[in-house]
């Protein structure tokens, strides 16, 4: 689906529907293990990658409550209006929800993330003799806007001696007709 966002936060534009939960499902009886590798800031499962093996707590409601508010449900294809309108019908089965049994055996294990990442290169730059300044892992929000605090920060750091260092989700905002 596609994304829009107009003022809301990131996690509260739309909710992927469709994939998550579906993988470990049609895997029952079977044991599953999935090994993340996320670029999503606090890593939750749900979202990475759709979350094909972890429950959905979302519904088709909540995604058209969401696309309502942000006055967006008229912009999106009509496909997606559909594909909504069917599962509030109940003619489209939602995703598995917490607690389904068909996803016990389904185990998520997240190996590396943004703070591993950045630790990593925090250690390298400390064996170059370079002295980073570690800004966080949560650092979200409208490009224009991240980018300006980061072209301070940036600036900061010229009279400090420090590198600086960060990551998180930054995103461009959608200008609707």
């Amino acid at each position: 689906m596609r994304r829009y966002h107009r003022g809301g936060q990131r996690r509260q534009e739309t909710h992927q529907r469709g994939e998550r939960g579906r993988l470990a499902a049609s895997a029952y009886p079977a044991s599953l293990v999935t090994l993340i590798l996320s670029d999503i800031v606090g890593d939750p499962v749900a979202s990475i990658a759709s979350g094909p093996t972890v429950p959905d707590p979302t519904t088709y409601q909540d995604a058209t409550e969401i696309l309502r508010r942000y006055r967006v449900w008229e912009s999106i294809p009509s496909t997606v209006r559909s594909c909504l309108e069917e599962g509030l019908k109940g003619l489209r089965p939602e995703s598995p929800k917490p607690g389904d049994p068909r996803l016990q055996k389904s185990l998520s294990i997240v190996l590396g993330n943004n703070r591993v990442a950045l630790n990593a290169a925090r250690k390298k730059a400390d064996s170059m003799g370079i002295k980073p300044l570690f800004l966080g892992t949560f650092i979200e929000g409208e490009a224009r806007h991240v980018g300006t605090v980061l072209a301070g920060l940036a600036r900061e750091t010229q009279f400090s001696g420090h590198s600086s260092a960060r990551t998180g989700q930054s995103w461009p905002e959608a200008r609707l007709q």
